[in-house]
């Protein structure tokens, strides 16, 4: 049986405290507008906004297994740039944040995972599932906080 327990290829950084924050780009399509969520927030952040890459996807980001794109906030501090910067190239994007804590609660592990162009750029990732199951996403999507509005699509 203990062959069968999911072993995550990401070590969750412990240096990172419950406090710090991890933004997360937010399509509109994430969105429902007529919609309250639970901690208040409007519009509601749907689940689907805290999906992870699937296999093919993560092996195109050279990641080892599914995983969820954030920015750590601290880092994206320290070099200099504001949190707007993430929206830079993602037209119509929103920006929602959830904490350190908040991942962990879900069973979910942090790690910086660094790239070229966004040395901020980290992973939120299953400690004992590999995929986010929809009630995991959802707890995050609960969690979150609106930093940026996305722009409310036009009803044709």
């Amino acid at each position: 049986m203990a062959d069968n327990v999911y072993q995550s290829p990401y070590a969750d950084d412990l240096t990172y405290n419950d406090d710090c924050i991890l933004f997360r780009r937010i399509r509109p399509d994430w969105v429902r507008w007529n919609q309250t969520g639970p901690n208040g927030q409007w519009p509601r952040i749907t689940s689907q906004a805290f999906q992870d890459y699937n296999e093919p996807m993560a092996e195109r980001m050279g990641c080892p297994a599914p995983a969820m794109s954030v920015a750590l906030a601290h880092v994206l501090e320290a070099s200099g740039h504001l949190p707007e910067a993430l929206l830079v190239g993602f037209p119509g994007y929103g920006l929602a944040s959830i904490t350190v804590k908040d991942a962990r609660d879900a069973g979910q592990g942090v790690t910086l995972w660094a790239t070229s162009e966004e040395p901020w750029h980290g992973l939120v990732f299953g400690l004992v599932v590999q995929i986010k199951s929809p009630g995991t996403r959802s707890i995050l999507a609960a969690t979150a906080v609106w930093l940026i509005l996305p722009s409310r699509p036009q009803r044709g």
